[in-house]
């Protein structure tokens, strides 16, 4: 009943569907899509899944197609008619029709540029097809179940590339999932600044900085949010305790060289993705992920992001996109002017040794995103992710089915 109420509330397809995959002599990318799309009914009846994915495509074209593709003109055309020339109107067709030959969400088509250039659709490896490309590429190399385990358990993996040398960070409590933990106030020593977080899961959720004695503890959430007080600190803790074994790990410090890149003193990370290319392990792409400031609207931290040359360590500026705002090409140009003279990123080298280490005990696993921490000790890890985002490595780079 579950699986049935989740495909009902779900508006399109679980992959781009559309009529070219009736028929055998396509093309390489669009026979790379349909794999994807089928590689997901694995694990329902070959006509159920067939009949849900043709209801949901019905569905994204009949109620969805037009909303999606009206809300994202309104939000995006204006941008892009300034700074391309394009004119909405044309902008409309081009998303929609894309929206209609293949169910591409309109958000994500000017993401990636669509508007100026629709011939490369089938490029990309959008949202809705992420867990099954990821899945797909990971299953090529072998057996991953194993290894997906340990990397999606953030202590797993901590202790495992510990005894293998790797600067990770360490973890001062575990405290196992409860609706009733310890106070958070009784775990940590006055005045320490640590940071709690999942034992499993991504995106920060749940997450939260504290300081401050036991009466005084304030802090902030992953997503920016304040805790004024202790009652909102250990509110936060009863929350996180709820989700999953949670972590109690120290605050890390930037490092001085990049220090004044942030609005504040939350850490900068650098996400280095690292990929098997055959036997040998490279660089899908790297990022510096800088927090900027407070989005006025919701009061969450805005992160601006400079793409890395990952052979040299170099900053780069991130190209300003036709479809951002004026705010967002402000702030993005504010920040490159802060980080041009910084040049190559401290301890670089280090970094992409360790992580290609730390990926080599994975044979199995295709591409992993790597979290770090640059600290006046050096690098330190926070994290792996195996189900890392696609847009920023494509928006940086193109699209990921055109570079295997």
């Amino acid at each position: 009943m579950r699986k049935l109420a989740y495909f009902l509330r779900r508006n399109a397809p679980h992959g781009l569907l559309g009529w070219r995959y009736l028929f055998p002599e396509n093309d390489r990318l669009v026979a790379l899509h349909r794999q994807i799309l089928l590689q997901g009914r694995e694990r329902y009846p070959k006509g159920l899944w067939l009949a849900f994915e043709l209801w949901l495509a019905l569905r994204w074209r009949v109620f969805h197609a037009i909303p999606s593709a009206w809300k994202a003109v309104r939000h995006f055309g204006a941008a892009v008619r300034q700074n391309t020339g394009i004119p909405i109107w044309r902008q409309a067709w081009i998303v929609l029709g894309l929206a209609y030959a293949w169910g591409i969400q309109p958000a994500q088509a000017y993401k990636f540029g669509l508007y100026r250039e629709p011939e490369r659709a089938l490029d990309y490896v959008y949202d809705s097809e992420v867990p099954v490309y990821q899945h797909w590429r990971n299953r090529a190399r072998g057996k991953h179940a194993d290894s997906l385990q340990v990397i999606q358990d953030k202590q797993a993996l901590a202790e495992k590339l510990a005894q293998h040398g790797l600067p990770v960070v360490a973890s001062l409590q575990i405290i196992v999932r409860s609706d009733a933990p310890p106070a958070l106030a009784s775990l940590i020593s006055p005045g320490v600044a640590v940071f709690c977080k999942t034992r499993t899961g991504n995106r920060g959720i749940g997450a939260f900085s504290v300081r401050g004695d036991a009466g005084e503890l304030r802090g902030q959430t992953f997503q920016g949010k304040m805790l004024e007080n202790a009652s909102a600190v250990e509110a936060a803790w009863r929350k996180l305790c709820k989700l999953d074994d949670a972590l109690i790990q120290p605050c890390l410090e930037n490092h001085p060289a990049v220090s004044g890149l942030a609005y504040n003193t939350e850490v900068i990370t650098v996400r280095y993705i690292s990929r098997w290319q055959g036997e040998q392990i490279t660089c899908l792409g790297a990022t510096l992920e800088v927090p900027v400031g407070k989005s006025e609207k919701s009061g969450r931290t805005s992160y601006g992001i400079l793409p890395i040359e990952s052979e040299s360590g170099l900053l780069q500026p991130f190209p300003l996109q036709a479809h951002w705002s004026e705010k967002m090409r402000t702030d993005a140009e504010l920040l490159w002017e802060k980080a041009k003279l910084l040049g190559k990123l401290p301890d670089w080298e280090q970094l992409v040794l360790a992580s290609q280490r730390a990926h080599a005990l994975f044979a199995d696993i295709d591409a992993i995103a790597w979290d770090w921490v640059l600290t006046p000790q050096g690098p330190i890890l926070l994290e792996g992710n195996t189900g890392w985002g696609t847009a920023t490595p494509q928006v940086l780079d193109g699209g990921l089915l055109v570079r295997y």
